[in-house]
């Protein structure tokens, strides 16, 4: 599978994370910080499972809080896909 553009994945994570936070979307950016968010663990194995049924890639639900912020978490996945 072709991995997605950095600014689909992006879009689609930030509008996940404000879901799955009961965050306003206009608050979740690149730079925003997931533990900060408060994204559980329980909605970051859900959350993991959606982008891989969105965009067919698979990856180690870890890598989330391995990384820090959304645009970090996003280039993580990229670089896992191309790996």
């Amino acid at each position: 599978m072709a991995t997605p553009d950095k600014h689909s994945l992006v879009e689609f994570l930030r509008a996940e994370v404000a879901k799955r936070t009961d965050t306003d979307p206009s608050k979740v950016t690149e730079r925003s910080d997931l533990v900060d968010l408060r994204l559980s663990s329980s909605e970051a194995v859900l959350l993991c499972c959606d982008i891989e049924d969105e965009f067919r890639i698979e990856f180690e639900p870890s890598l989330v809080f391995s990384t820090g912020t959304l645009g970090e978490f996003a280039d993580a996945i990229i670089s896992a896909q191309a790996a």
